[in-house]
């Protein structure tokens, strides 16, 4: 019995201690705004996972560039930790809050070889880790072009009157992305500054005469160049100029300075038209002569066997016991001359009509040639073809060379040879006789225009002895256009060859510079430039040979 009592005393009591604990809780639910009454608490709700959308990336057509990336990002229940943005699976980087717009931002810089599609997402991280990605966009960033340039500015003349001047440099550029400059240089060196617009020229100050090798380099706005093909460049003063003033190389290798004045124009245009050789009947055309002579200088075989010419028949040097060479000339081609004749070769048949009845005539010729001295003597030679002179009725024929020296100094681009043609014309190493062309005359043609198209350029004096000549720079002149520079010890004229007025007539006008005044004829041409004519210049007289005469036109 006595247990029993203690076993209900201990039951009752741990009641007692369960139903105190009970009531000390709901006390403190109560307090704490529970409804007590012994209610279960109210867990919390999931976390809800952020909002982002990506806004259309932007990036320039072409590598290297920057891709511009923005975004949108929201959390309901807590804060957005970070917007990452992604190029597919590959991390571009962490967007940066910008509070102006409420955006998170990134500026991705493309490489130039890093060109190609690009996959866009952004993804936004909440404060309790949760994520959301947001649709892709697809970006296509080419690869970078290059930009395309070229030199286009011609070889410069300087200013009269100037041994240096300003140049004036061109160049095309152009790019898909836009260029930002371009920049001239001779070789390695630059030239002046940056072109940042176009046209883009570039004056070059203070050139002296000379060659130079001139590219352009562009850079577009990517900073992507391109260099252009190197263009030669040469820059010579403008010949209309005191012979002082010249180059030995636009000198020609003419040793003598004029030393005869500037005086009537009209004289001017008299010996330019002289110095062509042109005559009503019977043209001849002095330069061309003189340029075949010239090439036959550069073709100087050694004795032996004839050897082939380059434009077809032969030549042959014979060695003589004095150390010269005779050459004999097979119809020997070259640079569109046919050559035949020589000591060694049977002379060549011309009719002389100059007497009634006309009579044929044996033409025979020598070439002799001094390999110590570079002198070459001819005398008599046939010259056809190339705008050499017809054959004509006077009793020697127009298409022989008379007596000719041409002497050579030098070699390579040192060469200079200087061709003296019949002790009448001296013309430099210059010479040149480019372009011809038949016009459509018929010889004997007296009312022979001089139609036939040619292109003279080379430095020239009237040989007479020992009297006083003025010198000649023939540039570009043709049967219709360029020009004649003729130099006095006084001065300088500049001698124009307009279109012919008629068959017959030619037209000239003359601008003169002088360094004090002169008179002539009771006429005083003052000092500095003037300008004088049209002359009309027209061949007169009867006969083979004719005469030119210059007036000037009212």
């Amino acid at each position: 019995m006595k247990t029993r009592s203690l076993e209900s005393l201990s039951k009752r009591h741990r009641l007692v201690s369960t139903w105190t604990f009970l009531a000390a809780a709901s006390a403190v639910v109560a307090a704490c705004g529970g409804s007590g009454g012994g209610d279960e608490p109210v867990p919390a709700g999931p976390n809800q996972t952020p909002t982002v959308t990506l806004d259309t990336p932007t990036a320039g057509a072409n590598a290297p560039t920057s891709l511009a990336l923005s975004a949108s990002a929201t959390d309901a229940d807590g804060t957005i930790a970070s917007v990452q943005f992604f190029n597919g699976s590959t991390l571009l980087g962490a967007g940066v809050f910008d509070a102006a717009t409420s955006k998170y931002r990134l500026a991705y810089t493309v490489g130039a070889t890093q060109h190609g599609d690009y996959a866009i997402t952004a993804r936004a991280t909440d404060n309790a880790g949760a994520e959301a990605t947001s649709a892709a966009q697809t970006v296509t960033i080419a690869a970078n072009v290059p930009p395309v340039v070229a030199v286009t500015s011609d070889s410069a003349t300087l200013p009269e009157n100037a041994t240096t001047g300003p140049v004036t440099l061109i160049a095309t550029a152009s790019d898909s992305d836009g260029i930002a400059k371009v920049e001239f240089f001779n070789g390695a060196q630059k030239i002046g500054g940056d072109v940042t617009a176009a046209p883009y020229e570039l004056a070059w100050a203070d050139v002296a005469p000379g060659s130079y090798e001139i590219t352009a380099r562009a850079t577009d706005l990517n900073g992507i160049v391109t260099t252009s093909a190197a263009q030669t460049l040469v820059v010579s003063p403008n010949t209309a100029n005191l012979w002082a003033n010249l180059s030995a190389a636009q000198k020609g290798g003419l040793a003598l300075a004029p030393d005869s004045p500037i005086e009537d124009a009209a004289i001017d245009a008299l010996q330019l038209m002289t110095a062509i050789g042109v005559t009503r009947i019977n043209p001849s055309f002095n330069p061309a002569i003189v340029q075949g002579a010239r090439l036959l200088a550069d073709l100087t075989p050694a004795p032996g066997a004839a050897v082939a010419c380059p434009g077809g028949g032969t030549v042959q040097a014979t060695a003589l016991p004095n150390g010269t060479r005779v050459h004999d000339y097979e119809n020997c081609i070259v640079g569109g001359f046919t050559f035949y004749g020589g000591a060694n070769m049977a002379p060549y048949s011309h009719l002389d009509q100059s007497v009634t009845p006309a009579v044929t005539r044996q033409i025979s010729s020598s070439i002799e040639y001094d390999p110590a001295t570079g002198r070459l003597s001819i005398s008599g030679l046939k010259i056809t073809g190339n705008g050499a002179p017809l054959p004509g009725a006077e009793t020697y024929p127009r298409n022989a060379i008379p007596n000719t020296v041409v002497t050579c100094t030098g070699t390579g681009a040192a060469r200079s040879c200087v061709t003296d043609m019949n002790s009448t014309h001296l013309w430099g190493n210059d010479i040149a006789w480019t372009g011809y062309g038949a016009g459509t005359r018929v010889s004997p043609d007296p009312l022979y225009a001089t139609d036939d198209t040619f292109t003279v350029n080379g430095t020239y004096r009237p040989f007479s002895g020992a009297q006083p000549a003025r010198n000649y720079r023939f540039e570009a002149l043709t049967n219709t256009g360029g020009r004649v520079i003729v130099y006095g010890n006084n001065g300088y004229s500049v001698v124009t060859r307009q279109a012919p007025v008629s068959p017959g007539v030619e037209r000239l006008t003359v601008r003169r510079w002088l360094q004090a005044p002169i008179t002539v004829g009771g006429f005083t041409f003052p000092a500095g430039p003037s300008t004088q004519g049209p002359f009309e210049c027209t061949v007169v007289g009867a006969g083979t040979a004719g005469q030119w005469q210059c007036v000037p036109v009212l």
